[in-house]
């Protein structure tokens, strides 16, 4: 026996567990920006711990990229999907970067870091840190052109990642308020992809419950 259903509830259900998965991951990765942050701000100390974490937040970010451009994105723009893949090689890049700086940086002198990016690791980092920030700029002008997701967490999300990038070339200070602002961001972005299909979810339930009902046949009236 069949039972008529829903296509758009089919595909909106299916879509419920991914599209958490990648607001979770966000969340996570917004916690380990403020532990970066604090680390580097001296409220809490450096340990073997943090270290290993700090990149995870850049990995944890992929998911979060990618299944916001599936919510936020129009999937038949090419600016939108050069901006995606550009901000994916950007962010893989920047996670290579910090697993460099936070374990096996840590374990140098400064004479044999100094050394280290006077060769190629240092055009590798600097070649990472652009591809980062042309990558998030791009991403961030297409979440607003597109105009789905919130536009003030994704300019934010956009700002913040110029001082990231440009690490070496800005006070400490500035860089610890772009690790918090970026956190911020991500964590608005995050709730909003929970919110909004959990939303969208409702709205499909009830005309599902009205196809799914088995149909009622006429009964015959007899004089």
């Amino acid at each position: 026996m069949s039972i008529m259903t829903n296509p758009c509830v089919e595909k909106e259900t299916a879509n419920v567990f991914p599209i958490r998965l990648t607001a979770i991951a966000g969340l996570a990765a917004a916690a380990i920006l403020f532990v970066n942050a604090a680390k580097r701000a001296g409220l809490i100390e450096i340990s073997a711990a943090t270290q290993l974490v700090a990149p995870l937040a850049q990995a944890l970010a992929l998911i979060l990229v990618v299944g916001l451009a599936a919510v936020a994105l129009r999937q038949s723009s090419k600016y939108s999907s050069v901006a995606l893949a550009l901000n994916v090689l950007g962010l893989a890049a920047a996670t290579g970067a910090e697993w460099v700086i936070n374990l096996v940086f840590v374990e140098l002198d400064r004479a044999q870091i100094g050394m280290l990016r006077s060769g190629p690791l240092g055009t590798a980092f600097l070649a990472a840190s652009m591809i980062f920030l042309l990558g998030s700029i791009l991403y961030c002008s297409a979440l607003v052109r597109d105009g789905k997701a919130p536009r003030i967490a994704a300019v934010a999300y956009g700002v913040a990642t110029i001082p990231i990038a440009l690490r070496n070339f800005v006070p400490e200070v500035v860089l610890d308020l772009g690790l918090v602002l970026l956190g911020a961001s991500v964590i608005w972005l995050a709730l909003w992809m929970l919110l909004s299909k959990g939303s969208q979810l409702q709205a499909y339930r009830g005309p599902a419950d009205v196809l799914m009902a088995p149909p009622v046949r006429p009964v015959p009236v007899t004089p």
